[in-house]
């Protein structure tokens, strides 16, 4: 694609605003945290099934993310996959409704499979939607355009929070926009129906106005055999490949920690620090805030210093 235009770049960047909502909403701070206090009744029971989900999730994230992603080169087209894999993500999303509090075992193993379905929907969409950036930005500018989105997203999950804290949950004296009956806390599972709806109006431009990539002229079978064949070579040449293999797995140790802390601060906040509902929500909002502008801030850095240099610039500031 050549000089895409403002309209198309600017869609493609909203859609990380609509998807970061199930991350901040679901996976970390509302519904986490409502299913160890309201579904579950037992926190450290309730945040270490949690994590076995996410864990779950990432083993089949990491195993097919590479298959997708060789499928992504081979096949062109990124939209029809994005579609398909961000709408399970927001099907998922509005079941999580049914979480009744005090639900029986079988009833939290159905929960918790939705919510590592819309993990995989979630993050395979994602694969597809960062094969896109190659194509609407230059050079010079992709690491400007992807710290844009990425700040966006975080923007974007702020804003749905605050959205579901003042339109259905409430602060403290606060009363939400929409008084919904408290009883089997409905109120709170409004949030799971509320981020679908998030998620779906805001990806929308991205399908409609940002151009995709012409079809490659294969089939999806051969696309597919294509895909396999080129990772497979890719993992039989790797350990040639010094600066890469290092890249692979460091990356990999890096992103599960950064998972891991996403999947359980919420639950970690209210087991750990006694957290009220509402403090964790505050301290929500502070988390998404401080991310979205450092996102945005370094993504200039990126253009300028190089990623290598964000990167360990970050990870100094994690640890300490």
């Amino acid at each position: 694609m050549t000089n895409p235009s403002k309209k198309s770049v600017w869609s493609w960047c909203l859609y990380d605003w609509a998807n970061t909502a199930f991350g901040t909403v679901i996976l970390t701070f509302i519904y986490s945290v409502y299913f160890a206090k309201g579904i579950v009744g037992d926190e450290t029971h309730a945040a270490s099934i949690w994590a076995y989900a996410i864990a779950i999730s990432g083993l089949v994230i990491a195993v097919l993310s590479p298959v997708f992603g060789s499928i992504a080169d081979h096949t062109g087209r990124r939209k029809p996959r994005i579609f398909g894999f961000n709408l399970i993500c927001i099907i998922a999303t509005a079941l999580l409704w049914f979480g009744m509090p005090g639900a029986s075992d079988t009833q939290i193993l159905m929960i918790l499979g939705l919510v590592i379905l819309g993990n995989i929907g979630f993050e395979m969409a994602i694969v597809f939607y960062n094969a896109m950036l190659p194509d609407i930005s230059g050079s010079k500018n992709m690491g400007r355009l992807s710290g844009l989105a990425w700040g966006l997203g975080y923007l974007g999950g702020l804003s749905c929070l605050v959205l579901v804290l003042f339109g259905v949950i409430g602060l403290g004296p606060i009363e939400p926009f929409l008084h919904l009956p408290s009883e089997n806390s409905q109120h709170v599972r409004a949030a799971a129906l509320l981020t679908a709806g998030w998620i779906f109006i805001f990806s929308l431009p991205l399908f409609i106005f940002t151009p995709d990539a012409p079809r490659s002229g294969l089939s999806i079978a051969q696309a597919v055999k294509n895909g396999l064949k080129s990772l497979t070579d890719t993992i039989r040449h790797i350990r040639g490949e010094k600066n890469i293999f290092t890249f692979l797995v460091s990356a990999a140790i890096y992103r599960d920690g950064l998972n891991t802390l996403f999947a359980i601060g919420g639950l970690y906040a209210a087991g750990q620090y006694g957290m009220s509902f509402e403090q964790i929500l505050i301290f929500a909002i502070g988390l998404n805030v401080t991310a979205g502008l450092g996102a945005m801030g370094f993504s200039f850095m990126d253009d300028k210093k190089g990623s290598k240099t964000v990167i360990l610039i970050s990870l100094i500031g994690l640890v300490v």
